[in-house]
């Protein structure tokens, strides 16, 4: 079942912002896995409201074969668990292909980007 539904018509959403699945990660403590290595850069905002959230970035999105990055989780399985165990949230960290996980960051009310790309609404 998608975790993701329109809640007039019941239909499963396409298109789902970002923001939506930062909330929804936050309620139910989930690791959000993406490709998009820039995504604190772009949220950071949404993402020091999310108290729960913790974020594990592919270290860039040029690989055609995400096995590539299924392997690379399944390799780093222990550490990407005690990063999700223990890592202060919110939390951003990157993955690389050969399976380390790197720049893990607690997200702070200090954090700020210059980053000047429009912002996804809800």
């Amino acid at each position: 079942m998608s975790k993701f539904r329109d809640p007039s018509t019941r239909l499963k959403k396409n298109s789902v912002k970002d923001p939506t699945i930062f909330k929804r990660c936050n309620e139910e403590s989930w690791l959000l896995v993406t490709t998009d290595h820039e995504m604190v850069a772009t949220h950071i905002e949404e993402i020091k409201k999310c108290s729960e959230l913790a974020i594990l970035a592919t270290a860039h999105n040029r690989a055609s074969n995400f096995n590539v990055w299924i392997d690379a989780i399944i390799k780093a399985k222990t550490e990407v668990l005690r990063y999700y165990k223990n890592q202060e949230r919110p939390c951003f960290a990157k993955i690389d292909s050969a399976g380390r996980i790197t720049k893990k960051k607690t997200i702070t009310g200090v954090d700020t980007t210059r980053r000047d790309r429009p912002r996804e609404r809800e």
